[in-house]
Parts: C-alpha cells; structure tokens; sequence
C-alpha cells in the first residue's frame, strides 16, 4: 500500500485525520448492522442490568446497614450537647450532595440498591445532622 504525502497545511491534516477517523467509525458500524446490533445493543443493555451474585447482594446490604450506623455517634454528640460547635456545615452539605447525586445516578441507571444503599443511608444521616444543624446553630442561619 502506498503512502500518501504529508498534508501541506495544519487545516489539511486535521481535514486528513478527520476522514481517517470517519472511514475507520464507518468501518466499524458496518460490523454491527443486522443480527449482531441487535447483539451490540443487548450488550449495552446488560452492561447496566447486570445480574449480581446473591453472595454480592447479601454483602452489599451488609454495607448499607452498616453504613446506617456510622453517623450515629455524631448525631448523639449533638443531640447530647445540644450544639454542632466544631462540626463542619459545609462537609455536611457537601456529603449529602454527593451521596444524593450518586444514590439518584445508580438508580436511574437500574443498578441493584444494595450496589448503592450506602450512599442512600449516609446521604440520610446526613439529612438528620443537617437538621440538627438547623436546630442548634447560631452561627448559621439555614431557612
């Protein structure tokens, strides 16, 4: 196979690889046309509802009941002491946020709620310190 000669400009080589890079994806789709799309979309489909191991499962939900727990002494600390001095607020937004959006992600995509529970039970205890927060802080006004 001959090779072509180098472009003559930076606009005529980005123009080259271009055509290169849409004569490979064209290539490549004409594979997956007919039965074996159908097989490329049932392997997209399994890729997101993918079947777990019941042991797999059991472990999960061991870590989102675990996970429930972990908050606990931080809200009895502040329910004893009737304060959340030296307790970060913004942690506490923050961690909600991310536990939340990742919960609601996995959720969305049908993944298996004991894959994602944790976030689903700290994302809660987090709720529950943040209304704590509500509740005792003078330094914060949250309305």
């Amino acid at each position: 196979m001959a090779s072509a000669a180098p472009p003559s400009s930076p606009e005529a080589a980005v123009a080259s690889g271009m055509a290169r890079g849409l004569a490979v994806a064209t290539a490549a789709s004409t594979h997956t046309t007919g039965a074996s799309a159908g097989a490329a979309t049932a392997t997209t489909a399994l890729a997101t509802t993918a079947t777990i191991s019941p042991t797999t499962q059991v472990l999960g939900y061991i870590v989102s009941l675990g996970s429930s727990l972990v908050k606990i002494p931080q809200l009895y600390s502040i329910i004893r002491a009737r304060s959340v001095s030296g307790v970060s607020l913004s942690m506490f937004i923050l961690e909600t946020l991310t536990t939340s959006v990742s919960a609601l992600y996995s959720y969305r995509r049908g993944v298996s709620f004991s894959s994602y529970g944790e976030n689903v039970a700290i994302g809660m205890m987090d709720l529950g310190i943040l209304a704590l927060f509500k509740k005792y802080s003078t330094e914060y006004v949250m309305s």
